[in-house]
């Protein structure tokens, strides 16, 4: 008797696989954004056939051990302007209720080195996924304007290169149906009771029974296996619909950290015009003040400066104002502590004595130089002066304080109360 063949099926299938990725259209990963140029995608497209076909990604890498259900492979690909399409086969019942359900995005699994703008270099393929949601957008998808049409000239021959799988189709590979000589020789005999069949045609009824029962309980594995991929796909879409409630509240929790940001901004802006504000008016107060001492120092400096001219005046008028050649005296840098002990020295022969407060110098040499402008005065101008008073028949004038006794007692007032003066 024949064996039975073992019934093969499968369908092939076209979508969008991968697509350039340019300026403001990146591939989103959690490190940051990578791109594809043109030239790379053309390497995903050499590498493409022969990269197994998974539902869903597996949790790691097919190179690296990841558990997958490999559910098909990929046949062919080419270019499309910048995508790249590829023709893929699907030999699992659950895939194509999944296809069907509406889970049609393709996403691939691989492997990448960056450049230095994050393109993508080096690319090696590892699986080739059918998700509900793909990393490249909704463009990365399987088409569903595909024309069905029977694809038999390369049916179970991968190394077949008829061109049909580069063709948008769904079509169906192939049906190889449970079918023996010894089958149909037995089903075409009539059945009669007791031993009129003969001995041959038993064997062959039996064998058919048998099949039958080996049939009828492929059947129930394969229905047991479409219920499962219906709970799969019941499954895959409560997930998907989770991820579009997720996605919804993501939006949402976006709009509102959107209007707390803004919130937060005008705020801060606030505290910024607030503190500007504070700070100019800080700086208008500083400034006024910087004025007042400006002019407080000005003015102080405007004594000072009166003050040294009239010692340089008072010096050079008791101490001279040349040397003996008849040179002009250069007192700029001689001190006023130092100008005021040589004219006390001058006028009164007198040394001061170290440590003594300022005041106390102060207070000699203004009676020195009281003593020294008396001193200048014409005694003999003073009598006159007396005498004409008395030949003019007025009263004797006696000059109630002699002006020299008067300079002697401001400087001793001026000694007495120099401890009192702080030191300058």
């Amino acid at each position: 008797m024949a064996e039975l063949a073992k019934p093969i099926q499968g369908k092939v299938f076209e979508g969008v696989a991968a697509r350039v990725h340019g300026a403001g259209d990146p591939l989103p990963y959690p490190e940051g954004p990578e791109y594809r140029d043109l030239a790379e995608l053309k390497r995903v497209v050499e590498l493409l056939p022969g990269t197994p076909v998974t539902l869903l990604h597996p949790d790691a890498m097919l190179a690296e051990g990841g558990a997958a259900k490999i559910v098909g492979k990929v046949l062919a690909a080419r270019m499309d302007g910048n995508e790249a399409v590829a023709s893929f086969i699907i030999t699992d019942a659950e895939t194509e209720h999944a296809l069907a359900g509406g889970i049609r995005e393709i996403s691939l699994g691989y492997y990448s080195a960056l450049d230095g703008t994050r393109h993508q270099r080096r690319t090696k393929m590892d699986h080739f996924a059918v998700v509900p949601y793909a990393r490249c957008g909704a463009a990365c998808r399987v088409r569903t304007d595909a024309v069905e049409a029977p694809h038999t000239d390369c049916a179970g021959n991968d190394a077949c290169q008829c061109g049909h799988r580069d063709q948008t189709l769904m079509v169906e590979m192939r049906t190889r149906l449970l079918d023996s000589e010894d089958l149909r020789d037995a089903s075409s005999m009539p059945i009669s009771a007791g031993d009129d069949l003969p001995k041959e045609h038993s064997v062959n009824l039996e064998q058919a029974l048998a099949a039958l029962a080996a049939a009828n309980e492929k059947v129930g594995a394969l229905t047991a296996r479409a219920d499962a991929a219906d709970q799969a796909l019941v499954e895959m879409r409560t997930r998907a619909d989770n991820a579009e409630r997720i996605s919804a509240q993501h939006e949402a929790a976006a709009v509102q950290a959107k209007k707390d940001a803004d919130d937060i901004r005008a705020n801060a802006q606030a505290q910024v015009d607030a503190k500007v504000a504070e700070i100019k008016a800080a700086n208008e107060a500083a400034l006024a003040a910087a004025a007042v001492q400006a002019k407080k120092d000005a003015d102080e400096r405007a004594v000072e400066i009166a003050a040294r001219v009239s010692l340089l005046t008072n010096a050079n008028a008791i101490l001279g104002a040349t040397d003996a050649q008849g040179q002009t005296i250069d007192r700029s840098a001689v001190t006023d502590a130092e100008i005021k002990t040589q004219i006390v020295k001058h006028v009164d022969g007198l040394d001061v004595p170290e440590g003594k407060h300022p005041a106390y110098l102060d207070a000699m040499y203004v009676g020195a130089v009281g003593r020294a402008k008396v001193g200048s005065q014409s005694l003999a101008a003073a009598r006159e002066a007396i005498g004409t008073q008395h030949r003019d028949g007025a009263a004797a004038i006696q000059p109630s304080v002699d002006p020299e006794r008067a300079a002697d007692q401001a400087t001793r007032d001026a000694i007495s109360n120099a401890w009192q003066k702080p030191a300058k």
